[in-house]
């Protein structure tokens, strides 16, 4: 469907309308900052009275009633930010002490809070911030099968803040707790001893727990008997546990709360409230469904009432019966999968029951049964079936002891001489002894704990026996294999949630009060000891509070990493601004702690976290944005919005008016289906709701809880409610994305991070619903109105150096208003951003209406990154690769600002009021040109002020300023740093990238008369490879130039989004008109006739506006007759040929095209090679690599192999040893290039060295027990004249070299006076000198 706006001229296409999203995004503010907001009126109190309060009270060790306060005293206010722009929040106290008047305490602060404005982000200092929700594991019991990873599989249980984990072991099964920053403990603690430690707190006797058990593995992982006897008697956990831990002492009052329910405080990281709900179904007797019990199965209340008789199927009504009962352990069934152990006493089989299946291997032991099952019972068998001790077990000779009735059997793990071991044939399933007050009469939807007195308490968050109990015995069959549906991945089932920053300001208030009583413990108990009154006189008690405000920053910094500074990299662009807006970060230790599972993306992730905005790097599965239509609530919690769909009959109803938000838990419940498959009317109503469409559904016996099939619409629960809605904001600015390669969209997405911005940028051709709702997210690259005003006042301040509009909306009240402050241009040391004011005092303004626009954002408030660039795909030998052939016109239009900067610095510790006075060149400095700067400044060591004219070798354009380079802690400037702007074109080595990843480097640049050109004489802007598409997999552009051909040619702009955008029959209409007006020679009404189908309400919405708009500019359209036909192709003249055609048709259009912040001014680096200059490598002893390291170009086996092709066998030999790691080849190569005849003879070294890599693949062969021999003298054998062999010059001492000449005899000397006196020569005899004289 196609819908003209007249007012926009922009021409929207989509296939649904419904899923289309909202230009105008909610007017509300960022999460972070009603999060931040959330704090300051509720958190902040709490954590003064319950972290600080009692913090200082045991710093100054005073009875808590000489010094309190209360929450109505405590007090989160921002002052006047004053000369030092300080826009932090103070959190103040007023003390009460005992015999002083409190009306009369003053506000006392101890911490200053960054301050969150609207848009979310943090200014501190002067600087802005963009706050990083960092993503954690939710509350809940997950597994984690660590595939791919060294460490083994684990259950962990995330309570609030701590988590606990049930690692995997070849005996027993070990525990780990986090520390106080939930990071997994090292130490390992045996899961039996925690049981019995935990039942000697509550009263039962561990010997009778264990007994409980009938796991093979289990009741068989004590080394001997006197082993058992001293674990269950909690000797070996109390005085020889892990690391001397005592687990009774310091792990039971933890985990049960001990110190919280006694004394009412302590720690209570452990509480499982939150988690209750989900362990309690975990370990329910519910995954006994489907098992044969063992035995009878007895009331816990009522011993004597029997509920099932062995042999039964548990089903569903019998475990809400076991539950009323207070059952909590059941036996069920099981033949232990133990093949490869030894039957430690024989097995003899007499008789045999009715109905026992005859296998084979019984066949022989009953020959008058014909059938395949016993017919009657055998008292005593004709033939027994005798098994010996010592005889393996097999999988064939369990059945046949299990059929045959046996409950257990010895068994060893050695032929003679092992371990014996019981191996019975049924096994535990044990719950945690809670059960829901719905099935034993007590309160629905809480949980009850059956007690040791078997009486129901309701559950408190603390841990009990029989929850480490059901643990032990879940677990063991979780490891195997089995229940593995039961539980969730974190990764794979999304298990995740936001830190909010609500959650980060109170870990940083606790951090630094931590961290601040241990600096100023003792200076606190001095002042309270000399006159506690001072704890009253802000003047006299603010300034001890410092170091609180420093470790809240710490913390939230280096600690948490939820900041990051908006500059740089986040300032290239609005598309970069946003992306760092928006994050959403995993920690990680390091990069090696990253499991496949968390890089993977996760069907739940759908709307939440984008998959395209993501590292190519190690960083993947640690880096996200979220995305632009995501659902985060206060508490962090991620959700997606969803409308209902309700079926009617036949027929299903979108319920629009119905928006749900849903977890990824709730939509594994749920069938979901796209939006986009479903074909409704206007009344939201799908007619045949019979039809099958692709759908995520829940899964069965999977640890992944939902996955993709197809199902009938009158089975969908939701559908989503836009088709952008899985992108983040970044990701939606890419039209025709569904037609790129996921690979290379997550490239496109990365590269439009890093556009320039332009002189003069222009409207995209064709864009996408997220060009016109940037403005609206925030107010950095253009302000637009978001309701009528007036401009009340608007002017630049030159001394802050910024302009100041204020305006006032009409929902505003007379002496309300809004005021915006922003830079008249600012850069990210890349990307020059320069701001345009469009209005003045006393104008009016309606709503959408720019304010402010930029280089970045266009005077119609839509994203402009680039320039609209007509591009054909044709070979011409200078675009193979990533080349690009563009014209100069094309450069030129590609010209972009840029800051220069370079520091003039003197000593730090000595040099004060430096500054520059004067440059030579005026307001323009230059390298090229020699330009100087003279600087004054003065000097403290000697007392004196002193001048000096320093060249200028980075910076150069026009100066724009300067701005000191001050010491920390120290007054005074000792340097300047010149800011001067220049405007480069885009020149040979700089990279552009169109919106679909096509990434090229300029290989030369044409004079526009010598590019290709249509017929019309236009020529190309830019001749890219036809055969970068193919490879690339990007057939967007190949849309993008149809579109923006038909947009370009008929002037408007096309908006279709990356998915629901333009079919590909409404393309082929479009250019068939275009085609077919250009090439039109009279009244241009009957071509529009001629294309009725076009403009028919079947395909287009306000038809007439846009037949109006292709009339009046019938003229311009006209200008491109014969140019292109409906393909979009067309044979180009060549004038580099005479004016020939093409051979074939190329493929033309217009593309966006934007230059990168990768420019070749940048990253050119030349390397000399000479050792007096250059650093090598101390392990290789080979050139360093990379420009920054003074590195230069490496040639790897490829370029080696390419140039033995050629045959220039002494460059290659030149390349590998004097030009990189043989250190004797290099040092005697410079002696004999530049050293004199006589300093060359007393240097050289008289061997041909060998190259270092030749050395270390010797030594590493030896370490392999290799010793490798020359045949014919390739290399040096190893030998311990290795060192002598292999010695070479410094590179210190060939720059300090020297002649050294031995005292002459008397004759010679005479001789050499004769010499001197006939030719007075004197030559340099340093080894610099030699050198450089001889370059120069």
């Amino acid at each position: 469907m196609l819908n003209y706006d007249k007012n926009k001229n922009i021409l929207y296409a989509y296939q649904n309308e419904l899923a289309r999203p909202k230009l105008i995004p909610d007017d509300k503010p960022s999460v972070v900052y009603d999060s931040f907001q959330r704090y300051l009126s509720e958190r902040a109190s709490e954590d003064v009275m319950d972290v600080f309060m009692p913090a200082l009270i045991n710093a100054i060790k005073c009875n808590p009633d000489m010094l309190k306060t209360s929450p109505s005293r405590v007090v989160c206010k921002q002052v006047d930010p004053g000369k030092f722009n300080d826009l932090t929040h103070h959190m103040t106290v007023k003390f009460e002490i005992p015999g002083f008047n409190a009306d009369k305490a003053q506000d006392v602060t101890i911490v200053k809070l960054p301050h969150v404005d609207r848009n979310g982000v943090i200014e501190y200092e002067g600087q802005q911030y963009a706050f990083i929700h960092m993503l954690e594991q939710e509350p809940t019991v997950s597994y984690e099968a660590n595939e791919t990873t060294s460490k083994a599989a684990c259950l962990k249980i995330k309570n609030g803040t701590r988590s606990i984990w049930i690692d995997d072991n070849a005996s027993q099964l070990k525990v780990r707790m986090s520390d106080r920053s939930n990071k997994s403990s090292k130490t390992k603690y045996t899961l039996i001893d925690l049981i019995v430690a935990m039942a000697k707190n509550e009263g039962y006797d561990p010997e009778k727990l264990f007994s409980e058990f009938a796991n093979f593995f289990i009741i068989n992982m004590f080394k001997d008997p006197s082993d058992k006897l001293l674990r269950l008697s909690g000797m070996i956990g109390n005085t020889a546990s892990v690391n001397g831990i005592d687990y009774k002492k310091q792990l039971v009052p933890r985990l049960t709360l001990t110190r919280i329910k006694e004394n009412g405080e302590g720690d209570d990281s452990y509480d499982n409230t939150a988690i209750r709900a989900d362990l309690n179904e975990l370990l329910s007797l519910d995954r006994a469904v489907g098992e044969i019990l063992a035995f009878d199965v007895m009331s816990e209340l009522n011993p004597d009432r029997k509920l099932a008789s062995a042999g039964e199927v548990v089903d569903n009504n019998m475990i809400q019966l076991f539950n009323s009962e207070g059952v909590y352990k059941l036996y069920v069934k099981h033949i232990p999968d133990i093949e490869g152990y030894y039957l430690s006493e024989s097995v003899i089989i007499n008789y045999a029951p009715q109905g026992l299946r005859i296998t084979d291997d019984l066949r022989e032991h009953f020959p008058e049964e014909k059938g395949m099952y016993t017919s009657h019972f055998y008292s005593k068998m004709a033939l027994p079936i005798i098994y010996e001790a010592g005889e393996q077990l097999t999988r064939n000779m369990l059945n046949v002891i299990v059929a045959f009735g046996k409950e257990s059997i010895n068994v060893s793990d050695k032929r003679t001489g092992g371990k014996i071991k019981t191996l019975n044939f049924y096994e535990e399933i044990i719950s945690n002894r809670q059960f829901p007050g719905k099935d034993i009469g007590k309160t629905f939807g809480k949980w009850y704990y059956m007690n040791k007195d078997k009486n129901f308490v309701e559950s408190d968050g603390a841990y009990t026996t029989y929850d480490f109990m059901a643990l032990q015995s879940f677990c063991v069959k979780l490891f195997e294999g089995k229940w593995i549906d039961r539980i969730v991945n974190a990764d794979a089932g999304f298990r995740k949630v936001l830190i909010p920053i609500e959650e980060q300001y109170h870990r940083a208030f606790c951090f630094a009060v931590r961290e601040g009583f241990k600096q100023m413990n003792r200076k606190f108990k001095e002042i309270y000891r000399k006159n506690k009154q001072n704890f009253l006189n802000r003047d006299l008690i603010d300034n001890e509070f410092y170091p609180f405000t420093k470790n809240f920053w710490r913390y939230l910094r280096d600690e948490a990493k939820c900041l990051v500074r908006l500059q740089g990299d986040n300032l290239h662009n609005p598309i970069a601004y946003q992306s760092a807006c928006t994050k959403v970060n995993v920690y990680t230790a390091n990069k090696h702690s990253i499991a496949d599972t968390q890089r993977e993306i996760a069907i739940g992730s759908y709307a939440k976290i984008d998959p395209y905005e993501i590292p190519q790097s190690q960083k993947m599965g640690t880096v996200y944005n979220s995305c632009c239509d995501s659902v985060i609530d206060l508490d962090g919690n991620m959700r997606t919005l969803y409308y209902r769909l309700k079926p009617l009959g036949t027929k299903s109803k979108i319920m629009v008016g119905e928006l749900v938000q849903l977890t990824s838990k709730e939509e594994e419940q749920y069938v979901i289906a796209d939006i986009c498959s479903l074909d409704f009317n206007a009344n939201y109503i799908v007619d045949d709701n019979t039809q099958i469409v692709q759908c995520r559904v829940p899964t069965r016996n999977s640890i992944e809880k939902s996955t993709f099939a197809y199902r009938p619409i009158s089975q969908v629960d939701f559908v989503n409610i836009n088709a952008v809605q899985p992108l983040s904001w970044a990701s939606a600015t890419i039209p025709y994305m569904s037609s790129n390669d996921a690979a290379r969209a997550i490239f496109a997405v990365a590269q439009e991070k890093q556009a320039k911005g332009l002189c003069v940028s222009e409207e995209p051709d064709v864009i996408t619903s997220a060009y016109e709702q940037f403005v609206w997210l925030n107010d950095k690259y253009g302000i637009i109105a978001k309701d009528n005003g007036t401009v009340v006042d608007c002017e630049y301040l030159w001394r802050e150096e910024k302009y100041h509009l204020a305006v006032r909306y009409d929902s505003q009240a007379a002496d309300d208003g809004t005021i915006y402050q922003f830079d008249e241009y600012f850069d990210s040391g890349y990307s020059v951003t320069k701001m345009k004011v469009l209005v003045k005092k006393g104008d009016h303004f309606k709503k959408g209406q720019m304010l402010v626009s930029s280089n970045f954002i266009s005077e119609n408030g839509i994203l402009s990154l680039g320039c609209n660039a007509l591009v054909g795909y044709h070979c011409d030998g200078y675009n193979y690769e990533d080349g690009s052939h563009i014209s100069d016109i094309m450069c030129d239009r590609l010209a972009s600002y840029r800051i220069n900067r370079e520091e003039f610095t003197g000593n730090p510790n000595s040099t004060r009021s430096y500054r520059i006075s004067k440059t030579t060149d005026g307001r323009w400095i230059s390298p090229e040109l020699g330009s100087t700067v003279k600087v004054s400044y003065s000097d403290k060591r000697f007392m004196e002020s002193k001048r000096k004219e320093m060249e200028v070798t980075k910076a150069y354009g026009f100066i724009e300023g300067f701005d000191p380079i001050r010491a920390e802690h120290k007054t005074g400037n000792y340097g300047m740093t010149v800011k001067a702007v220049s405007v480069d074109p885009f020149s040979q080595g700089d990279k552009s990238s169109n919106r679909h990843g096509n990434k090229g480097v300029l290989s030369r640049i044409e004079p526009a008369a010598n590019m290709p050109r249509l017929m019309n004489g236009m020529p190309l802007d830019i001749a890219l490879n036809p055969l970068g598409v193919g490879s690339r997999m990007n057939i967007g552009q190949v849309k993008e130039c149809h579109t923006g051909l038909i947009a370009h040619v008929n002037k408007f702009k096309l908006s279709t989004d990356a998915y629901n955008g333009i079919s590909e029959e409404e393309i082929s209409m479009l250019m068939s008109l275009t085609v077919d007006l250009m090439n039109s020679t009279g009244d241009a009404s009957a071509v529009l006739a001629k294309h009725s189908k076009l403009f028919s309400a079947e395909h287009m919405i306000n038809a007439e506006d846009f037949k109006q708009h292709l009339l009046s500019i019938i003229n311009s359209i006209r200008v491109y007759a014969g140019c292109f036909n409906e393909r979009g192709t067309t044979k180009l003249i060549l004038p580099t040929n005479d004016g020939k055609f093409t051979e074939t048709e190329v493929l033309i259009g217009y593309i966006h095209v934007f230059k990168l912040i990768q420019e070749a001014h940048k990253k050119i680096h030349a390397r000399g090679g000479q050792n007096i200059w250059e650093p090598y490598g101390e392990v290789t002893d080979a050139p360093t690599h990379g420009s920054s390291n003074g590195g230069g170009q490496r040639f790897g086996t490829m370029e080696i192999d390419g140039l033995c092709a050629y045959g220039v066998s002494n460059y290659i030999h030149e390349l590998t040893n004097e030009r990189c790691d043989n250190a004797i080849a290099r040092d005697n190569f410079n002696i004999d290039t530049y050293f004199p005849p006589e300093l060359r003879k007393q240097y050289h070294i008289n061997s041909p060295g060998q190259r270092r890599a030749v050395t270390q693949f010797l030594y590493s062969m030896l370490a392999l027990g290799l010793m490798v021999e020359p045949n014919d003298g390739e290399f040096l054998p190893l030998s311990k004249d290795n060192g002598t062999q292999l010695a070479h010059w410094k590179p210190s001492v060939i720059q300090q070299a020297k002649l050294v000449r031995s005292r002459p005899n008397k004759e010679e000397q005479n001789n050499e006076e004769e010499v001197t006196c006939e030719a007075p020569e004197q030559a340099p005899v340093n080894a610099r000198d030699l050198i450089l004289g001889k370059l120069l």
